[in-house]
């Protein structure tokens, strides 16, 4: 008997450390897709899915590039990887090749593309320097949320629609 009582504890020992392991797993991996999901809104940080393969090898097509919002624009040097808003409203990553502090412009080259891009890019048009990505996570989490927008109706009407009928109401009550 004291064999099996044994065998059992160490069976349950391990049933533990399985379950720990695997909640320990869960709740890194929810972390990361916070983080991910929720970069933007955490300690100066944001992030943006690379849509185009221009910064390709460095930065893969569907990874998420991860970059601070605080940049000390004259200091930026060549090499370094920023993201930048265009006149389109578009968000572009691209490396640095030169920094102009006289007249506060930054030259950029995506590491793909054959030559500079054709624009340079105002101090106040950068966005943050980026500081690390994530390949392929950008691409999965935007299609995780693809998903859920399809899958998932809402499940709450728009609350602004909702408003007339609740005024119309609470006038027909203090009558």
């Amino acid at each position: 008997m004291h064999t099996s009582t044994r065998k059992h504890s160490k069976a349950r020992t391990y049933a533990k450390a399985a379950i720990s392991g695997c909640l320990t797993a869960l709740a890194l991996i929810s972390v990361t897709l916070a983080l991910a999901c929720h970069g933007g809104k955490i300690a100066g940080v944001e992030n943006a899915e690379v849509l185009s393969g221009s910064m390709e090898p460095a930065i893969a097509t569907g990874s998420l590039a991860y970059f601070t919002t605080q940049v000390d624009c004259p200091s930026l040097e060549k090499g370094q990887v920023i993201a930048f808003q265009t006149n389109a409203n578009t968000r572009v990553i691209h490396r640095v090749v030169r920094n102009d502090t006289a007249k506060e412009l930054l030259y950029t080259k995506g590491d793909a593309n054959k030559v500079d891009d054709p624009f340079p890019v105002a101090y106040e048009d950068v966005k943050g320097l980026v500081v690390f990505s994530v390949p392929f996570l950008g691409r999965l989490i935007n299609g995780i949320h693809e998903s859920l927008i399809n899958v998932i109706p809402p499940a709450l009407p728009d609350p602004s629609s909702l408003l007339p009928s609740l005024l119309a109401s609470q006038e027909e009550t203090s009558r």
